[in-house]
């Protein structure tokens, strides 16, 4: 018998899903410290497009980490992208608050949930469709 094969993608950094991750988060947040500008006059200069560039990079990352995380084992990475969301969340309310700051984590926590959950369940049909070619593969005489 000739067995198939299910041939999972490498992720990598430099692929077009993830670049623009990358933009709209990096646009998310220079919109953000735009507005905080503009409401609080907190000023708008270097440190501030560093941090929306460094933002943008580590929530990618963190994504594309997560994903293969995910392809192992569904459901802890699912959880773990969860957690690490929660957190995130959490860690901005310290820093900042007022309703630019709701409206930046909704948007940002809709993306990573929309994200989490596309992934999860496309891990769990790649996961069945290994179970199906397996049985197909072996059949009870």
């Amino acid at each position: 018998m000739k067995k198939k094969s299910i041939k999972e993608k490498s992720t990598s950094l430099f692929n077009l899903p993830n670049i623009i991750l990358l933009v709209v988060f990096l646009i998310i947040s220079l919109t953000f410290f735009i507005l905080l500008n503009s409401q609080q006059g907190t000023g708008f200069g270097f440190s501030e497009i560093m941090f929306s560039i460094v933002f943008s990079i580590i929530t990618t990352v963190f994504l594309l980490w997560i994903k293969t995380f995910i392809q192992k084992n569904s459901y802890l990475g699912s959880v773990v992208g969860f957690i690490i969301l929660i957190v995130s969340v959490y860690a901005l309310y310290l820093k900042y608050t007022g309703i630019y700051t709701i409206i930046f984590s909704i948007i940002t926590s809709i993306i990573i949930l929309v994200y989490l959950g596309y992934c999860f369940f496309k891990a769990l049909s790649v996961k069945t469709k290994a179970k199906e070619v397996y049985y197909d593969d072996n059949p009870i005489d």
